[in-house]
């Protein structure tokens, strides 16, 4: 005998499969992992979920759809704001760094900001450290360290644009 979540989950495994397809579909993602997401969604939502309210399957495939959608602009943030900042600890820990080869396909201000990564000055490395480290915040540290130093925003941006650029070529 199958208890009631077991009788449930079994009801709504295509509609889990329709919401992430459909997602996947327009927003890219291997089906397993957002099916894997799906799967916990359900856990909670089955718990969640308060008679007298909506449908428990509109209730779930909003829950799904929410969830996907949060857990994609999270990744889609992280990866534009770490694009640069997940070098740093790469040159700390390995001999070799891609750090030359961006400075051959870079002009003058952005091989300074690339001197930033490939030898991180005391009270830079400090101010990372300080935001907890995390490759999300290399980034804006060396904004702020470059802000300090006497930089304009568009002089950093610039810097970055063309980092980012010289990365899609290699």
């Amino acid at each position: 005998m199958q208890s009631p979540i077991e009788e449930t989950y079994e009801e709504v495994q295509r509609l889990m499969f329709f919401v992430c397809h459909k997602f996947q579909k327009r927003h890219g993602g291997l089906i397993d992992d957002l099916m894997s997401t799906a799967n916990l969604t359900y856990m909670t939502a089955y718990e969640q979920w308060k008679p007298g309210g909506a449908p428990f399957h509109c209730y779930l495939s909003t829950s799904i759809y929410r969830r996907l959608m949060g857990e994609w602009r999270f990744n889609k943030r992280r990866i534009k704001t770490s694009s640069l900042g997940e070098y740093i600890p790469q040159q700390r820990e390995e001999e070799e760094s891609i750090v030359p080869d961006l400075v051959a396909l870079v002009g003058e201000e952005a091989e300074t900001v690339l001197q930033l990564i490939q030898e991180t000055p005391a009270d830079l490395w400090t101010a990372i450290e300080g935001k907890g480290g995390a490759p999300r915040n290399y980034r804006t540290c060396i904004r702020e360290y470059l802000h300090d130093k006497g930089w304009t925003v568009n002089e950093v941006n610039d810097s970055f644009t063309e980092i980012e650029g010289a990365l899609q070529l290699i």
